[in-house]
């Protein structure tokens, strides 16, 4: 875990399939959402295992990770957005 920058935090999971971490996640979200205070989590989940084709290197992944946690933040997804 690392914290990225402002309120932005980095999960690195090694071993759990990519369903188990996105499970992980909508907990997280929902737990989050149920705190009363603030407006939640936007979590975004990029997975080497996912079919987007091949994640080659530490910089895509990440890459897939923040991009699909910006669209998490701007829909206001109560849910995990997977890239």
């Amino acid at each position: 875990a690392a914290r990225l920058g402002g309120d932005e935090f980095c999960l690195l999971a090694v071993g759990p399939d990519a369903d188990e971490v996105v499970r992980v996640a909508d907990e997280l979200c929902r737990r989050a959402a149920g705190l009363g205070t603030g407006e939640g989590v936007a979590c975004g989940v990029a997975s080497t295992g996912d079919p987007v084709g091949p994640v080659r290197s530490a910089r895509r992944l990440f890459r897939l990770a923040d991009a699909a946690q910006y669209r998490a933040k701007a829909a206001r997804a109560a849910r995990p957005v997977v890239a």
